[in-house]
């Protein structure tokens, strides 16, 4: 018989998770859960697996839980699933929606709970899964380039110039994780963490374009424990724009829209022995966009839940250094 799944969240991010979940197939039943049933009158149009409810104690009946709510409830749903079961062995399988913490307070219940959190509980930071995070990861691994030396992540687009976005959450929400920072950067700062370890040095600045409460353009610099800089810009007030990229001593590995190549090697020279650019091989045509890798991640998650692992421990801090670096980067900016 299979397991059963609870989802807590309907809207927004949480249906592709429930778009996700039922797509897996691994689970006998469903069910989305949210304080006022009545807002859940539509869901259970979706698929005969779902279950719409408002009783919170079903978890225990589940293998797999997924929170997808507001990030000001994240905390408290984390309290009541590991403060509730009696055992250890009765702990459940929790992938939770970015950011794991928004206060300082959040951050040291989770250090203080990390032997119980982290070998059940994954944080919901996908951009590790996309192509570019993995050609990375195998050129630091392999030596093959040296050693990487700085990043550069730069994603922007025009949102802020939308009709009606001076209402928007994104730009009169006073947390710092529904603003620019704490919201979009934050998934750049937990990539560069994912590849280049922790954080020694940190600094923001943030600009306005338009006329809302919140600022539309962030540039973030990080110096890594292991020497790599990473800078990060973020807008939601320019054109269109996705390009990352990694320089090493002896090659770079660069994603610019749907082309993912490397460059190399370093000491490439033109007729007059002064140094030019490297050829470049094309890794990869397609881009590793938020779906595809929001797909791979709930996927990893549920068929390592069924099969019973323990999760990554270096993965769990990374998850809350990431909501660290942002709490000190706007604290900073005050």
């Amino acid at each position: 018989m299979l397991p059963n799944a609870f989802i807590i969240g309907y809207k927004n991010h949480a249906s592709r998770i429930i778009k996700n979940v039922l797509e897996s197939k691994c689970f006998e039943k469903v069910f989305v859960y949210h304080p006022d049933k009545n807002r859940l009158s539509d869901i259970s149009a979706l698929d005969d697996s779902i279950c719409p409810t408002d009783d919170f104690n079903l978890t225990s009946t589940c293998l797999c839980i997924f929170i997808a709510s507001p990030t000001h409830t994240h905390y408290e749903y984390l309290k009541r699933l590991y403060d509730f079961p009696k055992k250890m062995d009765s702990l459940p399988y929790v992938y939770c929606e970015k950011p794991i913490a928004a206060n300082w307070d959040e951050i040291n219940w989770l250090k203080t709970n990390e032997s119980k959190l982290y070998p059940t509980l994954r944080v919901g930071f996908n951009f590790i899964y996309s192509d570019f995070s993995g050609a990375v990861s195998r050129y630091i691994k392999s030596n093959e380039i040296g050693l990487p030396t700085s990043a550069n992540f730069q994603s922007t687009h025009g949102l802020a110039f939308k009709p009606g976005m001076g209402k928007n959450w994104r730009f009169v929400d006073d947390s710092i994780f529904s603003r620019l920072l704490g919201n979009l950067c934050i998934h750049y700062i937990h990539l560069s963490l994912h590849l280049f370890g922790s954080i020694v040095d940190s600094y923001s600045i943030e600009n306005r374009a338009c006329e809302h409460d919140n600022s539309d353009g962030s540039l973030v610099t990080l110096r890594h424990v292991n020497g790599t800089l990473t800078s990060i810009f973020v807008s939601y007030a320019t054109v269109y724009s996705k390009h990352f990229n990694v320089f090493f001593t002896d090659g770079m590995i660069e994603q610019s829209g749907n082309h993912l190549s490397v460059s190399l090697p370093r000491d490439v020279f033109d007729s007059e022995g002064e140094f030019c650019e490297p050829p470049k091989k094309v890794l990869a045509s397609k881009n590793s966009n938020r779906d595809s890798t929001l797909i791979i991640s709930v996927d990893r998650f549920i068929n390592d839940s069924l099969e019973e692992k323990i999760f990554s421990q270096e993965d769990f801090r990374f998850a809350v250094e990431a909501s660290e670096v942002v709490l000190k980067l706007n604290e900073n900016m005050k």
